[in-house]
């Protein structure tokens, strides 16, 4: 009897180290699914654009594209998910111009033409503190009341970062999670508070201290993020438009009449003319 106590209690301990060991050495593999390119990569658009650098601490430079529409009434600046990179995601230009916004966005660390390394090597505040300067030198060109800041997925940490620390225009959020610990208890229904975790990302912290508008849009059949998240993160901010996509998952909401009719009427709704 002794023994197969034992013995329990040392495969709960053995799970238990593992499951550390894969929140914590081995987080940022799972989470960021990096898609280099290389160095004399060539971006191809139909409309013109502008290659954008922006260099960080240790040598790191992060790169990014810049489209500008007719007219302007002012800036998206976009942070992408944990997939691709900015070629394919520049290709939302086409959206964001029809609806008479500029669209700025970046590669994170290991990303596209983006130098640095992520895996066991970059911190959560290094990543959170790129998406600030990202802001910054968006703000250069444009007031603080023309900026839109947009997370999409892992984006959304950044997006919620920026604007609870810098005046934007607005905050919409696509698929957000509350934070990587909550993702992993909807994931492996397994109390979080047992295991640390090297990247928290904590939009349930983070959100309820932002001032601008705020737009969240989920998908009710999402595969990745539950649709919890966003319905929890908008109780938790109170004024935050909430919109939820029937029957869409976690990827080509851009695709539902009702996304495109939710981020276009906020745009409208928060425009300053």
């Amino acid at each position: 009897m002794a023994a197969k106590i034992l013995t329990g209690i040392l495969v709960v301990a053995a799970l238990w180290l593992l499951a550390n060991i894969f929140t914590t050495a081995w987080q940022s593999r799972f989470i960021f699914r990096t898609s280099r390119l290389p160095a004399n990569h060539v971006f191809r658009f139909a409309v013109p654009f502008e290659e954008v650098w922006l260099d960080r601490p240790e040598g790191v430079r992060l790169h990014g594209l810049w489209f500008r529409a007719p007219g302007s009434r002012g800036l998206i600046l976009y942070f992408h998910g944990n997939k691709g990179h900015v070629g394919r995601w520049g290709h939302l230009h086409w959206q964001f111009r029809r609806w008479g916004y500029d669209l700025m966005l970046f590669d994170y660390r290991g990303y596209g033409r983006s130098t640095g390394r992520l895996h066991g090597h970059a911190r959560e505040a290094d990543l959170l503190d790129d998406a600030l300067a990202m802001y910054d030198r968006a703000a250069a060109h444009y007031a603080p009341e023309r900026i839109v800041v947009f997370g999409r997925s892992m984006g959304t940490a950044f997006a919620t970062r920026v604007a609870r620390e810098r005046p934007v225009r607005g905050l919409v959020l696509e698929a957000p999670f509350r934070s990587m610990p909550e993702l992993f208890r909807s994931w492996w229904k397994l109390p979080p508070a047992l295991f640390r975790f090297r990247f928290r990302f904590d939009n349930e912290a983070r959100l309820p201290a932002v001032q601008a508008p705020v737009l969240i849009v989920h998908g009710t059949a999402d595969e990745l993020v539950p649709f919890s998240h966003g319905a929890f993160l908008a109780s938790a901010k109170k004024g935050t438009t909430f919109v939820p996509v029937p029957e869409g998952g976690h990827h080509h909401l851009w695709f539902f009449d009702r996304y495109q009719e939710a981020v276009r009427d906020f745009l409208e709704e928060i425009h300053e003319p």
